[in-house]
């Protein structure tokens, strides 16, 4: 998409960055201006793949420019959470940057650069300033595409994964005699500390410590994808990484799960029981007349829809919740039934013998059925009811 700004533009123009090499040390840059006022067109060559764009700057504020300062292996990088494109964020794909160079006549064009992305400690890691090289393209600039106040746009060849957040910006490799055209800045945004880090032959310099008096953002637009499928397995091709798809190798980008048991309905053998047969007699619990018990006969003399082996399964008194043999009140039945009533566990396989108070509620079995069976088991308590 092709987005123009015809705003007349205050462009600033600072003058020295210092001829002579800078040594890691407490000396601070002073930047001078120089106004030229300019409209800015903004042509990025645009990509599929890209659907956010982060960016620090603010586009319609006046224009700063950095002078001839910059020299071969001079960087300025910028600090981005792709978290404010919104949730799901990662794994976040970079798949380009826009940006502008300022320059002047007699400036030199073409001019060799590198994009570079590096990694960022997480949480407060920030100030700590750029970590590993994820990745560097290096890019021939000519003015047509990238002289200000025209914006280009450098897609990646690959998309470039990350996890959290990262700074990306713009390194000089021409060995030219330049003066080499200048990154550009509003003026109007006061940089957050440690936001911005500047790289000069050996050394990085957190943006307030580099200069005396701030610019403020660079004019970079970093283009990538929330949650990118580029950078994941995604074997179905649903638009779902692996890791977070409850059907992975069937397609199905809904996600439909009825028995919400995290198997997705296309590919869950019993989309209607959560617990997938647990008796094992091949019948899923929707369709089985005696879920919880094996019975894969499905016998029912008296045609009432309940399996003959459910009917009258409860013997002696209650309690055999797991209905286990022989018919023992236990620990383990106190276990099952914990986990039925709190820990989504299958049901008990007989009714009645979890219904230990022998109530008639609609729902039968409940905490008064927990409660009951704990009193007896550790404090005294009376003997489950007989069976009906």
């Amino acid at each position: 998409m092709n987005i123009r700004w015809q705003t007349g533009l205050a462009v600033i123009l600072t003058l020295t960055l210092g001829a002579v090499a800078l040594s890691f040390n407490t000396n601070r840059q002073t930047p001078s201006y120089f106004e030229v006022t300019q409209p800015l067109a903004i042509n990025p060559a645009g990509n599929a793949r890209t659907a956010c764009t982060l960016l620090k700057h603010n586009p319609d504020d006046t224009v700063l420019g950095l002078s001839s300062g910059y020299e071969q292996c001079n960087a300025t990088v910028t600090w981005f959470d792709p978290a404010e494109c919104g949730s799901p964020t990662y794994p976040f794909g970079i798949t380009s940057l826009d940006f502008s160079l300022l320059s002047f006549t007699g400036w030199q064009w073409p001019v060799e650069i590198d994009i570079v992305i590096y990694d960022a400690l997480p949480g407060d890691g920030i100030c700590a300033g750029p970590q590993a090289e994820l990745y560097r393209i290096p890019v021939v600039c000519d003015f047509q595409s990238f002289g200000f106040p025209t914006v280009g746009s450098v897609i990646f060849p690959e998309t470039t994964c990350v996890d959290r957040p990262f700074f990306i910006g713009i390194e000089y490799t021409d060995s030219g005699p330049g003066p080499f055209p200048s990154v550009i800045f509003d003026t109007e945004s006061i940089p957050d500390t440690c936001d911005i880090w500047q790289y000069y032959c050996g050394y990085w310099w957190e943006w307030y410590d580099f200069w005396v008096l701030l610019p403020g953002y660079p004019f970079f637009w970093v283009n990538g994808e929330t949650y990118s499928t580029a950078c994941c397995d995604d074997p179905d091709e649903d638009g779902l990484c692996s890791f977070d798809d409850n059907c992975p190798l069937i397609a199905n980008p809904g996600q439909d799960d009825s028995d919400l048991d995290g198997v997705g309905d296309v590919c869950d053998p019993c989309p209607l029981d959560r617990y997938d047969d647990v008796d094992g007699d091949g019948l899923c619990a929707d369709v089985d007349n005696c879920d919880g018990i094996y019975n894969p006969l499905q016998e029912d003399v008296d045609v009432n829809g309940i399996g003959d082996v459910c009917e009258n399964c409860c013997t002696g008194m209650t309690g055999n919740v797991d209905f286990d043999s022989p018919d023992a009140v236990d620990i383990s039945d106190l276990t099952y039934l914990v986990d039925y009533l709190f820990g989504g566990g299958p049901p008990p396989p007989c009714v009645d013998e979890a219904n230990l108070d022998g109530s008639l509620e609609t729902a039968p079995i409940n905490i008064s059925d927990l409660t009951y069976l704990v009193e007896y088991l550790f404090a005294g308590g009376p003997a489950p009811v007989i069976c009906p």
